[in-house]
């Protein structure tokens, strides 16, 4: 039964309906669940599908000009006033700069949603216009009411970052929509071995993520020749390794051609399938910020995971158990070993404690704890 709290509103200034990655996901996430307990007016782009799990109001087109049109923020402040909007929580920082000094005569109060440090993350790809979202991020971060952060190491680096106060800042983990490990596991791993026609005693090994995002595509060229060498003069059982996720540039497509076990599957529908069915999650990843979303995602269905330390930034380490392995970024002997030693042990089932931490329901309460005292 739902609180009788005042309207909140949720802005996310990209399409994420349907989600298609873990940015849309922590999004689309954040908003379900938020819904479920109070009444919630998702303010986003023409271009998203209808949902019905919460109310969505299409309001600017997705051009990069919705960041500075005023008839954008002219539609955004009138939403808010019409549905006397207490606390206005954003998906991204760029949006607050736009909107935050024209909402005090609304009488709402600001709250950012940060699913990653920005300025750190353009850093790590050497973009070099990180100065201005760092100055960005500063603002907004200053001036903002509330600060939701996806992780507990971007809530302590951002407070030294940005000398904010700790009463400003919370912690809202990216969630999972499991309470526990699931069941049809091994009905899972069935299905995808038949629809692949994969030797049933193989060892699948799973990579995903959208090839267009520069860090997973260096991931994707790791396991290729770096991590599948060593696993191949190694590994003392058989395997497939499977990378999903569309955007693989045409030039890159034909070298998987001469792996026998290496397969590319471009972007498929049911990845949460090929996610349970996996007995191990890689993710050497070397840059970009905040959560990766599909460790959750790949601890939520019990399947190990093994990363090089910069992948696994921002995990609560006390509650994963052995369901995640770093390992020191770029020793890929020491990455094969553990893939080894995960496959060999057999299944180990994720603890309760990381459901407890990570389930939506669980992760959204700080969230609603600062609605319920604004009522």
């Amino acid at each position: 039964m739902r609180k009788q709290l005042r309207k909140t509103a949720f802005i996310v200034p990209y399409p994420f309906i349907p989600p298609k990655n873990g940015g849309h996901h922590a999004a689309f996430g954040f908003c379900e669940f938020l819904s479920r307990e109070t009444e919630v007016i998702c303010i986003s782009t023409t271009n998203n599908e209808d949902s019905e799990l919460f109310h969505l109001e299409k309001l600017f087109k997705d051009v990069i000009t919705k960041y500075i049109n005023p008839v954008v923020l002219y539609r955004i402040l009138s939403s808010l006033k019409r549905h006397q909007v207490k606390w206005c929580i954003t998906h991204q920082p760029f949006i607050t700069l736009f909107i935050l000094p024209f909402s005090r005569y609304l009488d709402t109060r600001f709250a950012i949603y940060v699913q990653n440090i920005e300025f750190q993350r353009f850093r790590s790809l050497n973009k070099i216009w990180w100065p201005l979202l760092y100055f960005i991020e500063w603002l907004t971060y200053k001036n903002a009411d509330q600060l939701f952060f996806i992780s507990p190491a971007d809530y302590q680096e951002t407070l030294s970052l940005f000398q904010l106060c700790p009463d400003q800042c919370s912690v809202v983990h990216y969630g999972t929509y499991l309470t526990k490990p699931p069941e049809n596991k091994q009905h899972m791993r069935s299905t995808i071995v038949n629809k692949l026609h994969l030797d049933p005693q193989s060892k699948i090994i799973l990579f995903f993520g959208p090839q267009t995002y520069a860090p997973n595509l260096e991931a994707v060229q790791i396991i290729r020749d770096q991590i599948y060498p060593v696993l191949e003069s190694k590994a003392p059982f058989p395997y497939e390794i499977l990378i999903c996720g569309g955007g693989m540039p045409t030039d890159q497509l034909r070298s998987f051609e001469s792996y026998a076990n290496l397969h590319y599957l471009g972007f498929v529908e049911d990845i949460e399938a090929y996610i349970t069915a996996a007995d191990m999650m890689i993710n050497p990843i070397l840059a970009g910020g905040g959560v990766k979303t599909k460790i959750i995602e790949s601890i939520a269905a019990s399947t190990s995971v093994i990363s090089f330390q910069t992948g696994a930034t921002g995990m609560d380490f006390s509650v994963t158990g052995e369901k995640l392995i770093t390992v020191a970024d770029h020793d890929i002997h020491a990455f094969v070993d553990h893939m080894i030693e995960v496959g060999q042990r057999g299944y180990v089932p994720t603890p309760e404690a990381f459901y407890e931490t990570y389930f939506w329901g669980h992760a959204i309460q700080p969230a609603l704890a600062l609605l319920e005292g604004s009522r």
